[in-house]
């Protein structure tokens, strides 16, 4: 019934959760990253710790899109929701 009456708003949420899904998995591959980088910078790779701070940089980065996204996600649901149940 919620397709029906509002198909944007179940392809909005089907967007979202795949989004949520994604950006933990990815911050937990760049901590990993980073972590190697650190190892390597320890045996002495002298590029490794630019890489290491880069990751960093790349994880705070993915960290502010995840903030952004949960309240635009939030804002967006609670639109959404009051549309649907306008119509019915």
């Amino acid at each position: 019934m919620s397709f029906r009456l509002a198909p944007g708003a179940v392809l909005f949420k089907i967007a979202g959760a795949i989004l949520d899904a994604v950006l933990p998995v990815f911050t937990v591959y760049l901590a990993a990253q980073t972590t190697t980088e650190l190892a390597n910078a320890y045996n002495g790779d002298s590029s490794a710790g630019n890489r290491a701070l880069m990751l960093v940089v790349a994880a705070i980065a993915v960290g502010l899109v995840s903030v952004v996204w949960s309240n635009f996600n939030s804002y967006a649901q609670a639109m959404l929701r009051y549309k649907v149940e306008l119509k019915v």
